[in-house]
């Protein structure tokens, strides 16, 4: 079975230091404080991305927002283990190649999953750490890396930015003007399995897949302009436990499933390789990665001096 839910949390906070609409948040949240569970995700430590477990809710927000890029499992899978073993609830979010993986994993392990929920991202494929590395690099060369924030939407849902804290200054750039996010999103960056991803569709692994739900407003009155969340869920008993913990916490409709092809078509496709992809790689041997999404794709300038001239120009129509 599949069914699809729009959702975003009451609270304003939530929301903004959220990819989407935070059900991440909702459901981590629900995990620790209602059944004493833990919560597995991924972060950013000093620039390495990383898969890491938390067991309390003040911990949560180093879990909070995408990270545009392969983690490093760590010892995730062993301490998953464990954690079964010991009989605690484990909710373990990851991308669909990788709930795939710590399924198989475990199941060879023998361990019983009565108490395993696993959530899987909608995912239009990501770069290796490798790529990332190469990145920060070049744009910051010696500068310690002490924050990394994807999705910065002081401005916005979808019209994000990505922010960068090194211990000399903050860099805060469009996500159409940035380097990193460039290639990430016009699909030069990725992983080559990325191109063939076999886990779309119905071979999600998960008990529920979380995403961005784009264009919501034609679809369902649960829209937040900073940001809203949709929820496909592939296991009844999980939803029959976790859509009464998203109803007290947010604001929740359920929408014909048909429609997810049109708000976040990543869900069923993987991602095509871009026409010039081989300039892109030619370039990025002989000259680096920077120079390598310069030579085929131009950077979109946004800033807050357009917003308001947007909205100005919005305002002026109504009149």
């Amino acid at each position: 079975m599949e069914e699809l839910y729009s959702f975003y949390n009451k609270k304003r906070k939530i929301v903004l230091n959220s990819s989407s609409g935070g059900a991440f948040y909702t459901l981590s949240s629900f995990v620790l404080k209602n059944l004493h569970g833990v919560v597995y995700g991924v972060a950013s430590k000093q620039g390495k991305i990383i898969h890491c477990r938390i067991d309390n809710l003040k911990k949560l927000y180093f879990l909070m927002r995408s990270k545009y890029v392969k983690a490093d499992f760590c010892n995730t899978f062993n301490e998953c283990y464990e954690d079964l073993k010991n009989g605690l609830t484990v909710l373990y979010v990851g991308l669909p190649c990788e709930i795939f993986v710590l399924r198989t994993y475990l199941e060879k392990r023998n361990v019983i999953l009565d108490h395993l929920i696993c959530v899987d991202l909608i995912c239009h494929g990501v770069p290796s750490q490798d790529v990332w590395e190469i990145y920060l690099q070049e744009k910051f060369g010696k500068q310690k890396i002490e924050d990394v924030n994807f999705r910065y939407k002081k401005l916005g849902w979808e019209k994000y930015f990505i922010r960068i804290k090194t211990n000399k200054k903050t860099y805060v750039s469009f996500k159409r003007k940035d380097e990193f996010m460039r290639a990430f999103s016009g699909a030069y960056s990725l992983m080559p399995s990325c191109y063939k991803c076999i886990y779309k569709g119905k071979n999600h692994y998960s008990d529920l897949t979380i995403g961005d739900f784009w264009n919501v407003k034609k679809y369902s009155c649960s829209y937040n302009k900073k940001g809203t969340s949709l929820i496909v869920f592939h296991n009844d008993n999980v939803k029959n436990a976790l859509v009464p913990a998203l109803k007290q916490y947010g604001s929740i409709n359920k929408i014909d499933v048909e429609i997810l092809k049109n708000v976040n078509p990543s869900y069923y496709y993987s991602t095509v390789k871009p026409d010039n992809f081989q300039k892109y790689c030619d370039t990025f041997e002989k000259e680096g990665f920077i120079k390598a999404v310069n030579a085929v794709s131009l950077p979109v300038n946004y800033s807050l001096k357009i917003k308001i001239v947007n909205k100005i120009k919005s305002l002026l129509n109504k009149n």
